[in-house]
């Protein structure tokens, strides 16, 4: 403690303040939202077993059984309840992955460079994966990904510093917690262990990978979980419904539109980086690229070529997750190594930071033209000498380029329903707040305050030092009072009403009563904890059960006829909303119809239909009123 103590410069107080704002803004805790609702019920499960029986998304199997994170929320739950529960994870996700991220980075950069790379791995844009914006590093909810991504981080920091007692117990726990996002830092672990080692040492490695293979068989052979699944292969009624309602999942269903360009981006930066580094770092970068060309490829033989029933589940392409991860790093890196290498290089190297913030669309082809260039400049015995004045007309020529973002800015927020917020239940302002986030606008601003800040506190002065925490404390301040997070199709509930609800409908439904509450599963799960009938955040894992993915389509055909939101499967934000736009109004006859299911036993709508069911409760904080309609009544029962 001593020795950290004297290592502590209290410089760094108005930065770690800025980070925190940082964090709060890109990161902010929004509740159980996302698939933290699934981990939610998975948990709440082992608590209330009987309650959620009849739950479509545990009626085939779920993947509760690959991860040790649901009994650690389930032990949360039982002390704290679901809504503390959850943000006692997120908080300790927060803080180990902040952790994890520094120590990964102190291996590359130090100074102001280190916290520039902080805010570059905090503030800029890090979705990843075949479709843009559902999944990116450290989400703000709780699910075991942001734990498995910090531990894989702690790992991967670990073996840059040779400590390999330290990597394996932390890979180890990842693996655990979620074997998906583990298996891509084992991957690149077994790369740079491969390229650091020599003689005997490759021998030893050889050995591992033989041992490992023959464990794999072993598991074909005796038919054991899920290895028994690599021989198999996906039915067409079940990929056609995966394709379309899963694309994440198969490579049928991927559109280079979506994925090539930021992809591109990524693998540019991160070989960059591995051509200009030297010894360890060099290694380092080159085996993650290497590892995301191998998921990307397993990707392609296996759910594109081929339709092999493991690979389909087992999706390969997360380890993108760390390429998206390294070329942050990488990108910090580059701008604190290289700019002050002259004109040439400060124009590719201000290419890269467009091709960052341009990576939805022409980023991947600036990214890739401005690092092989970058290359060549440094690494020429005869590099390009420019005037000033050319130089200066380049970087003008690259802002130009660069004003195309300001285009998909606008372009992404009408995509949000910026310009139709009523079609989301949600305000313009937090879409645009949302905006900002996604597209890279706010890492802009975050950098250049650090930049201020940097340079008060480099002036010596203690007034100076006095106005930067100041700053600091502000900055902190106004994130944690900045309400924006992602649009949210559910009706706001008062706390209140929640209480409300409970009273007048919990008397009124069967422990295994099977509901639908239009439009929100969180309350059906967390509300009134009763199993839910059917909704698009069930499906989430249909690619693992085919009755899953059978028996949520024929109910999410059902809800269509009720003209519910929830019955709309569609990742593509602009997809969705004309969708729901041509979704019938909500009336008698469709609710008599989804009641005619016998499965289906409550429906809880914001609509008055026929008599108005056999509950009310009206929420006097927001304008809406719920009622809970019993299906035995309409399909004529007693």
């Amino acid at each position: 403690m001593s020795r950290l103590l004297r290592a502590w410069d209290r410089r760094q107080l108005p930065l770690l303040l800025l980070l925190g704002a940082a964090w709060l803004l890109a990161h902010r805790w929004v509740g159980l939202w996302h698939d933290s609702r699934l981990y939610g019920v998975q948990a709440l499960r082992r608590l209330l077993p009987d309650n959620f029986r009849n739950d479509l998304y545990f009626l085939y199997g779920s993947q509760d059984a690959y991860t040790v994170f649901s009994p650690w929320f389930a032990a949360c739950i039982a002390l704290l309840g679901i809504e503390g529960a959850g943000l006692l994870l997120y908080m300790l996700g927060s803080v180990l992955w902040l952790a994890a991220a520094g120590w990964l980075l102190a291996n590359f950069l130090r100074g102001l460079a280190f916290w520039f790379g902080m805010l570059c791995l905090v503030l800029l844009p890090s979705d990843y994966g075949p479709l843009a914006g559902i999944l990116t590093l450290g989400e703000p909810f709780p699910t075991p990904r942001i734990f498995a991504e910090a531990l894989s981080m702690l790992a991967l920091a670990s073996l840059l510093r040779g400590k390999w007692a330290w990597s394996l117990p932390a890979l180890g726990l990842a693996l655990l917690l979620h074997p998906l996002m583990a298996a891509g830092a084992a991957l690149v672990a077994l790369l740079y262990g491969a390229s650091c080692v020599a003689g005997r040492g490759r021998i030893l490695l050889l050995g591992g990978l033989l041992g490992g293979a023959a464990c794999v068989a072993a598991g074909v052979a005796s038919g054991i979980s899920p290895f028994n699944r690599i021989l198999l292969e996906m039915d067409g009624e079940w990929l056609a419904l995966v394709t379309r309602l899963a694309p994440l999942v198969s490579w049928d269903a991927w559109h280079a539109d979506q994925w090539l360009s930021r992809t591109a981006v990524a693998f540019a930066l991160v070989l960059t980086a591995a051509r200009l580094a030297a010894a360890r770092p060099a290694r380092f970068f080159a085996s993650l690229a290497a590892a995301g060309a191998i998921g990307l490829l397993a990707s392609w033989l296996g759910t594109g070529w081929a339709h092999n029933l493991l690979l389909m589940q087992a999706q390969p392409w997360r380890v993108l997750w760390l390429l998206q991860l390294a070329a942050a790093l990488a990108l910090a890196w580059l701008l604190a190594s290289y700019w002050q290498r002259g004109g040439v290089v400060r124009v590719l190297l201000l290419a890269l930071v467009v091709a960052t913030l341009t990576r939805n669309s022409f980023g991947g082809v600036l990214a890739i033209v401005a690092g092989a260039g970058l290359c060549w400049q440094l690494g020429s015995a005869a590099p390009l000498a420019l005037s000033a004045s050319t130089c200066r007309a380049l970087t003008a020529l690259v802002l130009a380029i660069g004003a195309a973002w300001l285009a998909e800015v606008v372009k992404h927020a009408t995509d949000a329903g910026a310009l139709a917020p009523h079609l989301i239940e949600d305000t313009a302002a937090r879409i645009w707040g949302w905006t900002l986030l996604r597209t890279g606008a706010l890492w802009l601003a975050g950098v250049g305050l650090l930049g201020l800040l940097w340079h008060w506190m480099a002036a010596g002065r203690h007034g100076r030092y006095l106005l930067a925490c100041l700053a600091a404390v502000a900055s902190l301040a106004g994130a944690a009072c900045w309400r924006i997070g992602p649009p949210d199709y559910a009706y706001p509930i008062s706390q209140q009403a929640q209480r409300d609800v409970q009273a007048a409908f919990l008397p009124l439904l069967p422990r295994n009563a099977v509901l639908y509450w239009e439009n929100d599963v969180r309350a059906t799960w967390f509300l009134l904890q009763r199993s839910s009938y059917v909704s698009s955040t069930q499906l989430a894992g249909l690619a693992f059960n085919r009755g899953t993915a059978l028996e949520g389509a024929r109910r999410l055909e059902r809800l269509q006829r009720l003209g519910v939101k929830d019955a709309v499967r569609e990742l593509d934000p602009a997809a969705a909303k004309r969708r729901m736009a041509q979704l019938p109004a909500p009336s008698a006859a469709g609710l008599a119809y989804v009641c005619g299911d016998p499965l289906l036993d409550f429906v809880v709508l914001t609509w008055r239909l026929g008599d108005g069911g056999i509950a009310r409760v009206d929420d006097r904080t927001y304008p809406y009123s719920y009622y809970l309609y019993d299906c035995a009544r309409l399909r004529g029962g007693p």
